[in-house]
């Protein structure tokens, strides 16, 4: 093992302030691709019919992730680089194990975009909490969504 030296230590601030910055990039990227996909569809409303909306179509969810997937990448790069961050033996090598998991996060991924649960809290069922201080006594909220296939 390699004895840490000024030279070896990674920069942890510097990787902190990387993470943080490419968060914020990649949200300013996803903002501007989903922009380009709603002007591209002819989307009605543009980005603000598409963020109003309450169901927003599959491609701008894609296009929202391929923006914070590059920020967070940039983020790791600057990591290697600047902040001095080695990488682990074999990191990116392929395995077995990729060929079940990573089919099986985009199912989950799927699985959560299909499914929309109704969600109601009413008086008799609040979980403890007092929503009458909230709301002004009004202890009825219902959230609904399409029924599941």
């Amino acid at each position: 093992m390699t004895p840490l030296t000024e030279e070896t230590t990674p920069r942890t601030g510097l990787i902190v302030i990387a993470a943080l910055i490419g968060f914020l990039l990649g949200q300013v990227l996803a903002t501007l691709l989903e922009a380009l996909g709603a002007a591209l569809a002819g989307y009605p409303g543009g980005l603000s019919g598409l963020a109003s909306s309450a169901t927003p179509p599959w491609w701008a969810s894609s296009l929202g992730l391929v923006g914070l997937w590059a920020g967070f990448g940039l983020a790791v790069l600057v990591a290697y680089r600047a902040g001095g961050l080695a990488p682990w033996p074999g990191q990116w090598r392929p395995r077995w194990g990729d060929l079940a998991y990573v089919p099986l996060g985009v199912a989950c991924q799927v699985a959560v975009d299909v499914h929309i649960y109704n969600v109601k809290v009413s008086r008799e069922d609040n979980y403890g909490l007092n929503f009458s201080l909230t709301n002004k006594g009004q202890n009825s909220y219902s959230v609904t969504g399409a029924s599941v296939p």
